[in-house]
């Protein structure tokens, strides 16, 4: 029996602005399609979307195992809005798929005089609006703001509001 992509040589990377998810036990991450590829749900032909299951942020075709879950299905799977889980940057993708971190630049002497609780309360709107939770903001020590004269990194973590299987 053969598999849709079969012949498909390609490495195709996970979008950026999507974290990975599980989607039928598997770990899906959005990234391209082999030719006629279709949703296992919807049967529906997509040029990309999530599949799985995927060890890294990577797919290499062709891979046999590979199943493919259009983004609709998955967020009705896994009982997402239309507006959840996106607007995502992690920049430590070390982290897991659950936890991730986004880096923002401020002015220094200003948000630094604020207490931990008080830089949540400030972000939380912004990142509550698309499905997540800031769980904690830091200093970041790592970085450097090339950009930002004046301005020191923070490192915002975040993860989603709503339990997800991981």
């Amino acid at each position: 029996m053969t598999h849709t992509g079969d012949n498909w040589q390609r490495k195709c990377a996970r979008r950026t602005g999507t974290p990975a998810i599980r989607v039928g036990g598997r770990r899906s991450i959005f990234s391209a399609w082999p030719p006629g590829a279709t949703c296992e749900k919807c049967d529906r032909e997509f040029e990309s979307a999530y599949a799985g299951p995927a060890s890294g942020d990577w797919i290499e075709y062709p891979a046999p195992e590979m199943q493919f879950v259009c983004e609709s299905c998955a967020r009705s799977i896994l009982n997402l809005g239309d507006r959840e889980l996106y607007g995502l940057s992690c920049q430590d993708l070390r982290r897991g798929d659950a936890l991730h971190v986004t880096v923002k630049y401020y002015s220094s002497g200003t948000f630094e005089q604020l207490t931990n609780t008080q830089r949540i309360d400030q972000w939380s709107p912004e990142f509550t609006e698309y499905g997540w939770k800031v769980v904690k903001i830091e200093q970041s020590l790592s970085r450097e703001a090339p950009d930002a004269i004046g301005k020191s990194p923070w490192d915002i973590w975040i993860q989603p509001r709503k339990d997800l299987p991981w």
